[in-house]
């Protein structure tokens, strides 16, 4: 009995879907044409209003790093912190030691090949890696001497040890 009334639950499903097709298919084979909605145009108010409008969001860029990669500069205002007294200009002959700014250039590894032994090191000079043995050359860097903690470069005709990068 519950297959009976199944059965014709869905035979008056596929009558009224065929039937629907038919009604459709139909008219369009004879040639009919079928008047469709047509949305009216909106009447648009003013030229402005897809003008680009201006963006009053600004950015207050006054965070800390979250990585901690940058390091942290103090700015001094010059002005309040100048002193009131003049004081004469020491002349010296001792030459001060230049100090070359490597901040770009960090150590991030080595390598070591096992069936041919040689060593390549991973420097990240400024964003980029590269890889390097000892005596070989990339952007003007080094390298002179690789250890597991550090590697000793030249750059800029300055030798430099960097620590390992962490």
């Amino acid at each position: 009995m519950k297959k009976k009334t199944l059965n014709i639950i869905l035979g008056v499903a596929s009558l009224a879907i065929y039937g629907g097709i038919g009604y459709r298919v139909i008219p369009a084979l004879m040639g009919e044409k079928e008047d469709l909605p047509v949305a009216a145009p909106a009447a648009i108010h003013s030229i402005d209003d897809f003008a680009e409008q201006r963006d009053t969001a600004s950015l207050k860029l006054n965070y800390s790093d979250p990585f901690g990669v940058t390091p942290k500069v103090t700015v001094i205002d010059t002005l309040k912190h100048r002193s009131s007294v003049k004081k004469q200009p020491v002349l010296s002959t001792a030459v001060a030691p230049v100090t070359l700014d490597v901040s770009m250039i960090k150590y991030a590894g080595y390598i070591t090949n096992p069936g041919s032994g040689k060593t390549l090191v991973l420097l990240m000079i400024n964003g980029k890696t590269v890889s390097l043995q000892e005596g070989e050359s990339a952007e003007g860097v080094k390298v002179i001497k690789i250890t597991k903690e550090s590697v000793k470069i030249l750059y800029r005709s300055h030798i430099s040890l960097l620590p390992k990068w962490s």
